[in-house]
């Protein structure tokens, strides 16, 4: 009888900049999500936002191109940090949405528990 994989349970801490639509596409998806507003710590530096999805064992999940310098967030010393590149113009908040539906599936398959 062979082991099967351990299935890692998969959740997300939103940035304050990312949108409420992206937030409730991610929980429709079945996700868990926190929010840094439901946390109570807005207006937090990117170096305690990102503590806190290190403590959570979460996905940051932001618009802020910051955290996408890899010389300053190095990906091997945190989780997965995913840069959305949206404004609110709806056109690109649609492209970014139909992208994240796109790649549901394949997320559910490796990380559903």
């Amino acid at each position: 009888m062979q082991a099967q994989a351990q299935r890692i349970k998969l959740k997300f801490l939103a940035d304050e900049c990312v949108f409420v639509q992206t937030v409730r596409l991610i929980r429709e998806f079945g996700f868990e999500i926190y929010r840094i507003q439901d946390l109570g710590i807005n207006g937090a530096k990117d170096n305690k936002v990102l503590q806190k999805a290190q403590s959570l064992q979460a996905v940051l999940i932001t618009n802020d191109r910051g955290f996408s310098n890899i010389y300053q967030y190095p990906p091997s010393l945190y989780h997965v940090i995913i840069v959305l590149k949206m404004t609110p113009n709806p056109n690109y908040v649609q492209k970014v949405h139909k992208t994240l539906r796109n790649k549901k599936k394949i997320l559910k398959d490796v990380y559903s528990s």
